[in-house]
């Protein structure tokens, strides 16, 4: 299977007028999709409103997708959550499709490894996320 990547870029400042905030995901291939539910999404809001290492900002101003293996998919719009355990930095791309709902589309650092992540270990991470925020030194979700 080839390469397929994300590249999310982030829209600047007043002062910053060009297109060099980006971020690139490898993109995850399932054949059953992992649904990312939304508790998860509002379990973060509400958090942020109490831990202030929790960040919550609208900054996403286009998602390009790039490999041979390009997806047809259209998604009404784009989550990215990073967080930062033990000084291990780690981010998902999660995508908003009508019928599905969120998806897990892709994972960061970008030169990680692993495509393949059990829809298992996603719950458990997003999980200790919410249920465990105070062992996480930052966790940033991003529209």
């Amino acid at each position: 299977m080839s390469l397929t990547v994300y590249k999310v870029i982030f829209k600047g400042s007043n002062e910053i007028k060009e297109k060099n905030l980006t971020l690139t995901f490898k993109s995850v291939f399932y054949e059953d999709p992992i649904k990312i539910p939304a508790k998860y999404i509002l379990g973060l809001k509400k958090l942020s409103e109490i831990n202030k290492n929790i960040v919550i900002i609208k900054n996403i101003d286009e998602v390009t997708q790039f490999g041979k293996d390009i997806s047809l998919i259209s998604y009404n719009y784009y989550f990215i959550l990073l967080f930062q355990l033990k000084n291990k930095k780690t981010g998902f791309l999660i995508g908003n499709m009508k019928k599905m709902g969120n998806i897990l589309i892709g994972i960061w650092p970008f030169n990680r490894e692993q495509t393949q992540i059990s829809k298992e270990k996603i719950y458990e991470k997003l999980d200790n996320i919410i249920n465990k925020a105070h062992e996480y030194s930052k966790i940033c979700l991003i529209n």
